[in-house]
């Protein structure tokens, strides 16, 4: 099981595993590719403030570097929730 996730490629499978079933989902139902839910969602103002973000958001997290990952937002929220869940256990 640690060889799974040695190596962080899991991130990956998981992030093409949505794209793929969103895209599965959305041809069973008719409905909106992803590709056209992001190009929609980017013509109202609250939309594009929240794709702004998250686009952000995860630009800042695959450019810095893993040496620095007092830096990283994903990092510092992992273990912002990992502490918070650990406080409620108690």
């Amino acid at each position: 099981m640690r060889q799974l996730f040695a190596h962080g490629w899991h991130g990956w499978v998981l992030v093409i595993a949505v794209m793929v079933g969103w895209d599965i989902g959305a041809i069973w139902a008719k409905g909106e590719t992803i590709t056209a839910w992001t190009r929609n969602a980017g013509t109202h103002p609250l939309g594009r403030w929240l794709l702004f973000a998250v686009f952000g958001y995860v630009l800042v997290h695959l450019l810095i570097p893993g040496t620095w990952p007092t830096y990283d937002p994903l990092d510092r929220l992992y273990a912002l929730i990992r502490d918070a869940f650990r406080r409620a256990q108690r």
